[in-house]
């Protein structure tokens, strides 16, 4: 199954793999670009983690609860585990 990204969805490890996918004869050189964009990419969403939890601690517990959501762009409907069929337990 083949799930279609918009340019302007993807970050820059998804870019550098597209990249890399198009290669005719990748080197380990370009493999190692990879790898290292992905450990930018690592520290780019563990700040964006940190960023929202610092937000989340100054916050007291109404403000939490009344905090507004934006459910499209938690789970957008091309992910694909909306399109999967849900798993049947026995």
């Amino acid at each position: 199954m083949h799930i279609s990204v918009k340019q302007y969805e993807k970050n820059q490890l998804d870019r550098e793999i597209g990249r890399f996918s198009n290669l005719d004869k990748p080197t380990a050189l370009d493999l190692d670009r990879v790898g290292t964009v992905a450990q930018v990419q690592q520290g780019i969403e563990a700040q964006k983690l940190a960023r929202f939890r610092r937000k989340g601690l100054r916050m007291d517990d109404d403000a939490l609860r009344s905090e507004r959501h934006y459910s499209s762009r938690l789970a957008p409907t091309t992910h694909p585990l909306r399109i999967c069929s849900p798993i049947k337990t026995v």
